[in-house]
């Protein structure tokens, strides 16, 4: 249900470009980044581009990381056009690829790295406001990992980017003094999380093996393969928490034809051996796997009385279908009336129909000459061309952190809809709840959903992405685009925050996209809450969603 962007970070901000001077080096072209106040205690280092000559001179300070100093300069941003990000390659009194989070203060003397651009998402160390005054350590892991076991030792994947993976350089890791390995190995960013949950060891030239729990003081400068063993942690360390956005990867994926096997050979078991503990029993139990289903657990009631399905008829007249084409910008979204003429949907509808760099002076002419709204689309088959409303030229009201934005309608008011909201309802705290929206763009429907409760949110979460994440991530279970899009091994416990306050509303439901700005109704027909968002990714080929969610009305009126 989310047609916004992923709300990641834009590392690629203006901060401004300067002017150029030249060096006294023929092949050396000094570029100027918008703050260079004090150079005397800025950081030097070089970049050239693939399959160029050039050197290109950049500055930063000592507490700058990589990627926010190369990112700066023009000459960058003008290169990187669309791809998704960029590795940085020692060239010069600096080995293998750099963590882009790495440290400006960290570099040596006069560094050289080469920059490549590439159509893979950012994998780099995030550090939290007090890290920059910690001492730092840099050492260098090989990207291909020997498993080892009863049998011998065989290659291991051990680092997310494929990449990465199949270059012949090392990876330069960047760590705090006071960490151990095992911390600087996973919060690494570009390490797979097997790592976390097995027995592994640091082996340098063959011979010398470190613990992970040694401290990283103790191997700086060093370089070193990853001996993973088949064992599981035992007494499992406890799980480093993320700094900043970093977030937990993915689970390795070794050989995808015994794996997607061995998989549907355990879910077969899983199955047969519920379905026998419910004949046995004579009453139905819930799999904590059925995370995976399309309404990944949502426990909906047989029986809906009449007298509902009366009212949410009624209430279905005042849901709008919302369309937009702002110069080829397409998309649609849900919408509903709520007294004369205004209409309320989400505010980052508004964000995908104005696009990006568009002042918000301008977005409601932008939203007047590109968007209309139907409440007649009933019929996958028909929708009424002589049914659709215009947007009026006027003032936004919108609330960003609540998701909503309210809208007013340009037409006679006897074309408006029926009005929604009379008063304000406060949202029931368990039971179900009812969405009326357009998913997928489709007609109108109804989804009926059941609450998580606010006091079990927190564990309900962690447990639903435990359970996900506890099967590894391949290109059948997670898609061919895994592990860049919609994976659940992407997602980490930090993604989740918003959806511990107090101002929205938590359910299980299977409006997904298009179902943005849809009316939830509790079981009186009284509308509680707008459907905003979800946390969706794919498993075998299926949209699933880990829960969803949308700001009460008590918070927004």
């Amino acid at each position: 249900s989310k047609e916004k962007a992923s709300n990641s970070r834009d590392p690629l901000r203006d901060l401004g470009n300067g002017k150029n001077k030249e060096s006294d080096h023929p092949k050396v072209r000094r570029e100027s980044s918008k703050q260079e106040d004090d150079l005397q205690d800025k950081i030097e280092f070089r970049v050239s581009f693939q399959k160029e000559s050039k050197e290109h001179v950049m500055m930063g300070k000592p507490n700058q990381t990589l990627l926010s100093v190369v990112i700066s300069y023009k000459v960058v941003k003008d290169k990187m056009k669309n791809r998704k990000g960029i590795s940085l390659i020692g060239k010069r009194n600096f080995n293998g690829y750099a963590n882009l989070g790495t440290l400006c203060k960290c570099l040596p003397a006069n560094g050289l790295f080469e920059l490549v651009f590439h159509n893979e998402e950012q994998m780099y160390r995030s550090l939290d406001e007090t890290s920059p005054e910690k001492k730092s350590v840099l050492f260098h892991v090989d990207t291909s990992g020997r498993r080892s076991g009863r049998a011998g030792t065989s290659l291991a994947k051990i680092v997310r980017s494929t990449m990465l993976k199949e270059s012949r350089n090392k990876f330069c890791v960047f760590a705090f003094e006071d960490e151990t390995i095992y911390e600087a190995l996973c919060k690494d960013g570009r390490f797979l999380p097997i790592l976390q949950n097995r027995r592994w060891k640091l082996v340098e030239n063959g011979i010398t093996y470190y613990e992970n729990k040694l401290p990283v003081s103790n191997i700086s400068n060093k370089t070193f393969e990853v001996e993973v063993s088949n064992e599981m942690e035992t007494g499992q360390q406890e799980a480093t928490k993320p700094e900043g956005n970093e977030t937990v990867f993915q689970c390795p994926e070794d050989d995808l034809l015994t794996e997607y096997q061995s998989s549907l050979i355990k879910k077969n078991k899983e199955q047969f051996s519920e379905f026998l503990a419910v004949k046995g029993k004579g009453k139905k139990e819930i799999s904590t796997m059925k995370i995976f289903k399309e309404c990944f657990g949502k426990k909906i009631c047989e029986r809906i009385p009449a007298r509902l399905h009366e009212i949410l008829a009624e209430r279905k007249k005042s849901v709008g279908y919302l369309v937009w084409d702002n110069n080829e910008r397409k998309g649609s979204a849900s919408c509903f009336h709520l007294a004369k003429g205004y209409i309320l949907t989400c505010y980052h509808v508004i964000l995908d129909i104005v696009g990006e760099g568009v002042e918000k002076a301008h977005w409601p002419a932008v939203i007047h000459h590109s968007t209309r709204v139907n409440f007649h689309y009933d019929n996958e088959n028909e929708i009424p061309d002589d049914k659709w409303l215009p947007i009026a030229l006027w003032d936004l009201i919108a609330g960003k952190e609540l998701d909503y934005v309210v809208l007013k309608l340009e037409t006679d008011p006897l074309n408006f809809p029926p009005e929604l909201i009379s008063k304000e309802y406060l949202p029931p705290f368990n039971g179900l709840v009812y969405i009326i929206g357009h998913p997928e763009g489709h007609e109108k429907s109804t989804d009926f959903c059941s609450i998580i409760t606010y006091m079990c949110r927190e564990e309900e979460v962690t447990r639903r992405l435990s359970d996900g994440q506890r099967e590894g991530c391949t290109h059948t279970s997670c898609g061919y685009k895994a592990p860049d899009e919609n994976c659940i091994h992407l997602m980490s416990r930090q993604h989740f925050n918003e959806v511990l306050s107090s101002d929205v509303l938590t359910y299980d439901t299977s409006f997904f996209q298009g179902s943005s700005g849809s009316p939830v109704f509790d079981s009186k027909g009284h509308p509680v809450a707008l459907h905003a968002a979800g946390y969706l990714y794919q498993h075998y080929g299926n949209k699933q969603s880990l829960i969803e969610f949308g700001p009460t009305f008590k918070a927004i009126l």
